[in-house]
């Protein structure tokens, strides 16, 4: 399958992470675990620098945590709750040496997102991206201890992910209970191959 992202697109895209992600606050060197070069593209266009995670420290959550440290890299983008699990059984007693990161990629577990800020002492975000829209949808910023404890009492089992949606992005739900999401940030899709027409940027 082929995908393929219009460069408005991304400028777009850069945008609204200089806006709730800028690298003031988080800091210019990036931890990047994701395979789509726009991704790697984002802190470059703005000032920052990027370090690639290598593939086969992925399932590897020990060296993982050596690598991140030893990069001296600021924050992550982007975490998922399955990594964070690993990380967060095996990872060394210096921890993992970043203030951020963004986690995405599956549900994330309330227990293991409360569990992984306590350990590790980061700042957490819980980020809606789908890998066939090349897109970011939307953001939970501010994952905390506290708010953990007041989705449970409301009686999520994850963390939300809409608490911010990009701009001129919109995220509803239909009469199925489907979410549909549109919006100037999303890309049709793939290009090829029999999921080829499953995305419309105006659906």
């Amino acid at each position: 399958k082929g995908m393929g992202v219009t460069m408005h697109r991304i400028a777009h895209w850069i945008g609204w992470r200089e806006r709730h992600f800028g690298l003031g606050a988080l800091g210019s060197r990036v931890a990047v675990g994701l395979f789509f070069s726009w991704y790697w593209h984002i802190p470059l266009c703005l000032g920052g620098a990027v370090v690639v995670l290598p593939a086969e420290l992925h399932a590897d959550a020990p060296r993982l945590a050596t690598y991140l440290a030893d990069s001296r890299a600021d924050w992550v983008d982007c975490l998922s709750p399955g990594q964070m699990q690993m990380l967060l059984e095996t990872a060394p007693a210096r921890g993992i040496g970043v203030r951020h990161v963004n986690a995405s990629g599956e549900a994330l577990p309330i227990p293991l997102a409360r569990a992984f800020i306590r350990r590790f002492g980061v700042t957490l975000s819980n980020v809606l991206s789908t890998t066939e829209t090349a897109a970011d949808i939307c953001a939970m910023l501010d994952v905390t201890p506290e708010a953990c404890d007041a989705w449970e009492t409301a009686g999520f089992r994850t963390v939300p992910v809409c608490g911010v949606v990009v701009t001129s992005n919109h995220v509803s739900v239909d009469a199925d209970g489907c979410l549909v999401v549109s919006g100037r940030n999303i890309e049709a899709g793939y290009l090829t191959g029999e999921d080829a027409d499953a995305f419309s940027v105006d659906a």
